[in-house]
Formats: C-alpha cells, sequence, structure tokens
C-alpha cells in the first residue's frame, strides 16, 4: 500500500458542491490541483459552488476522451477524483487509463445507475430493494404486480430526492411515471428509463465512508429525518450518530459489503440506507463526497470532514490521521430550510435570533432578496442549511425546535 507522492498534482472532476472542497484544502498543504468538467454546461446550483480561479488550469471534457487524456497525461497526476455526482463516470474513465488509484470502469454504470446498482448487489449476494426499470405503462403495471403498493418511481440516475414519488395507486403510479419519463433531470440527463422499487420501511441512514486500496472506513453515520408528504420526501435534518451498538456496527458492515458488490476500492462514498428490524438495506451510493455538510462544523466537531478524511487517506493510506481523533466530540445537526409558500422574497427576517441560539455554527444557501423562493420540495429547492454543534443533546434538540418556530416566519414574500 504505497503512500501518494504529494508532489505530484491531483486532478478534479466536476469540483462543485462539497466537491467544491477538495482544492481549498489541497492548496493549503501545497498540492497543485486541476479542474476537469464533465460538460460545458455547468447547472446553476453547482455553478454558484465553483471557482475555476483556485485551480491550476480548468479542462472541458466534450466528448473527446482520447484528446483529454493526451491534455491531462503530460501532467503526470497522482489522483484523479469525482467532486460530485456527473463527474464518477469521467473520473474513472480518466483513473484507469491513466494509471492512477481507481474503481475501473467495469462497474462505473452500477455506480450511477440505480437498477444496474441493485442488480450488482443481488449479484454478489447482498440484500437490495426489488427494483425493475421501465419504459412503458405494461412494464410499469407488470413491475407493480410483483412489488404491490405502495412502490417508489424514481430516475435511473437523478441526486437529491429529485423526481422521486411515492404512489399509493396506478393512477398516481402513472403520473409520477409521465412526470420522469424523458423528462430532463436536475444533472442535464434525459430519463430514457424509470425506475420502480418496492417502498423501504423503517429508519433512514447515512454512512459516509473513504477508501482506499479495498480498505474501507466509515468516517460518520448519521440518522436521517424526512418529512413525509405522502407523495414525496422533504429533507429535515440529519443527526450525526455518537455512541457506536451493534446496530451501527451492523449497518456499517452492510456498508462494506455494498461497496464490495460496486468495487469501490477508493475515495469516498455517501451511502444511504433504510433500517427496518434491524436490518439495513440500500437506498442509493454516491461515489463522491456527502453534500450539505459544512467542513469546518465537522471539524470542529471531531477533527475530520468527509472531504478531508478522503485526501487523508489517499496520503497515509497505511494510517489515516482521522483515525486517531477521539470520534464525535460533538453533537452536530445538518437542518434543511423548508419553505412552505412561494414567491418573491421581500425580507429575512429574524437571521440574528439564529445567530444567537447556543448551538449556532453556521447558516447558508440563504436566497437572496427579490428572488424567487419556491415551495420546498427537494434538495434543489431548498432554501438553505443550518449546522448546529454542541456538547449538549439537549441543547441541540432545543435549538431545532426553536429554529422551526422562527423559520416560519424568515421568509417575507412580496
Amino acid at each position: 500500500m504505497k503512500n501518494i507522492n504529494s508532489k505530484r498534482p491531483w486532478i478534479i472532476v466536476d469540483g462543485y458542491s462539497s466537491g467544491s472542497l477538495y482544492v481549498d484544502l489541497l492548496n493549503k498543504i501545497g498540492v497543485v490541483t486541476y479542474h476537469v468538467q464533465s460538460s460545458r454546461i455547468i447547472p446553476d446550483f453547482y455553478l454558484k459552488t465553483f471557482d475555476k480561479s483556485k485551480y491550476e488550469e480548468n479542462f472541458i471534457y466534450e466528448s473527446d476522451l482520447n484528446t483529454l487524456l493526451d491534455e491531462l497525461k503530460v501532467l503526470e497526476p497522482a489522483v484523479i477524483i469525482a467532486g460530485c455526482e456527473p463527474g464518477v463516470k469521467l473520473a474513472d474513465q480518466l483513473s484507469e487509463h491513466l494509471g492512477t488509484p481507481s474503481n475501473g470502469t467495469k462497474y462505473s454504470q452500477a455506480r450511477r445507475d440505480k437498477y444496474e446498482m441493485v442488480q450488482s448487489l443481488v449479484k454478489h449476494g447482498v440484500k437490495a430493494a426489488q427494483t425493475y426499470r421501465v419504459s412503458s405503462y405494461q412494464a410499469l403495471a407488470d413491475a407493480i404486480e410483483v412489488i404491490g403498493f405502495p412502490v417508489v418511481i424514481k430516475p435511473t440516475a437523478s441526486a437529491g430526492s429529485d423526481g422521486v414519488y411515492i404512489c399509493m395507486s396506478e393512477n398516481e403510479a402513472q403520473k409520477a411515471f409521465d412526470d420522469v419519463y424523458l423528462k430532463e433531470d436536475r444533472l442535464g440527463k434525459t430519463n430514457d428509463d424509470v425506475i420502480v422499487q418496492e417502498l423501504l420501511n423503517g429508519k433512514q441512514y447515512i454512512v459516509n465512508t473513504v477508501s482506499y486500496d479495498g480498505k474501507h472506513y466509515a468516517v460518520e453515520i448519521w440518522i436521517d429525518h424526512r418529512i413525509d408528504t405522502g407523495s414525496e420526501y422533504i429533507y429535515d435534518h440529519e443527526k450525526l450518530i455518537h455512541n457506536i451498538t451493534e446496530l451501527e456496527q451492523s449497518i456499517v458492515n452492510y456498508t462494506f459489503d455494498v461497496l464490495d458488490a460496486l468495487n469501490i476500492n477508493y475515495g469516498p462514498c455517501h451511502v444511504e440506507l433504510m433500517v427496518n428490524d434491524g436490518i439495513p438495506t440500500l437506498i442509493e451510493v454516491g461515489s463522491r463526497p456527502a453534500g450539505g455538510i459544512n467542513h469546518e462544523t465537522m471539524f470542529k466537531a471531531q477533527g475530520f470532514s468527509h472531504v478531508s478524511a478522503a485526501i487523508d487517506c489517499y496520503l497515509n493510506p497505511k494510517e489515516p490521521s482521522f483515525t486517531k481523533y477521539k470520534v464525535n466530540q460533538k453533537e452536530v445537526l445538518a437542518v434543511a430550510l423548508i419553505s412552505n409558500s412561494e414567491g418573491y422574497l421581500k425580507q429575512l427576517n429574524g437571521v440574528s435570533k439564529i445567530h444567537a441560539l447556543p448551538s449556532f455554527d453556521y447558516l447558508t444557501g440563504l436566497p437572496a432578496l427579490g428572488s424567487y423562493v419556491p415551495v420546498t420540495k427537494d434538495i434543489f429547492s431548498q432554501p438553505g442549511l443550518l449546522m448546529l454543534s454542541h456538547e449538549s443533546e439537549e441543547q441541540i434538540t432545543k435549538d431545532l425546535k426553536t429554529f422551526r418556530e422562527l423559520e416560519k416566519d424568515l421568509f417575507i414574500m412580496d
């Protein structure tokens, strides 16, 4: 297990969202960083997190892989890694061709396509949800006849609950199918197929991992609380798990089996699971850092973040330094802001009261005055993120309740 040469550059593919943290952390330790866009057009919600001036150079991939490989080969990169979901496949291709640590391309499709993901788990004997891929009403009906209601309808490769519907009847399922099939998702991909999946019950967990040469580490475990609206889920908050019990260890063991089934040997992963009667079942895997978590909050709470742990794993593979920290020194909540009304933002009310909460740590993503604020339906329409962190679980729970009351009058619309 060789250490990465820190004098050779890193290449970040689609360094957006949490992946935008790589360049700052790498620059701090003197690592030269280059950037590759997997497409010329960057979606707006990613564009606001991208600053190409921080990189030595920015390359744009336009379907000519050989030309891009020739441009990157001369850089002699040490690491090529995806910053967010759209960059996963291209990062696999580039790392495989240029001989850097790589998950390879054999399972690239399974790491992005939710149907192929499930099929890979089944092939390797890992528990998976009943899942079908359909492209017609008849195939939809056939799948539902096997699964039974309720079912989940969703795109094959979306992110952030984009286009995810819970359906209790044939009419609801057909309407959801129409809303997803052949429509463009938030990442700019046309949905040529639709996923039909059994609705998993239980408590939702998140395991953020890093891997190097097939050795996996559970960096963070969260309980994910969402609001069930009947047909959709809205993000509420995620709570960092403080104590690792037998249940959490079984969740981690299952997560590692999932990573092995998808041939994920290097880099960070964001793994969402449902746990029912102590038995975990995969919802989906993202082969990239977790979004919606603030690095500085996590660094102050436990000494590292998901992104810094990923870097650490490459630079110190034999004994990553994050494994030496006392884990979870503080309680942490990642709170999704929710708007129950829509309109053009006239005023933000009570922000100073939010900052005054004893466990307040970070607030970001608030919409600009005059901008349109939609009703919150998914992560893309979420009007901000609040990070609460404190030594006391009682205090952080109290502050969450107080914040939700303040939030009712936070967005004053025209």
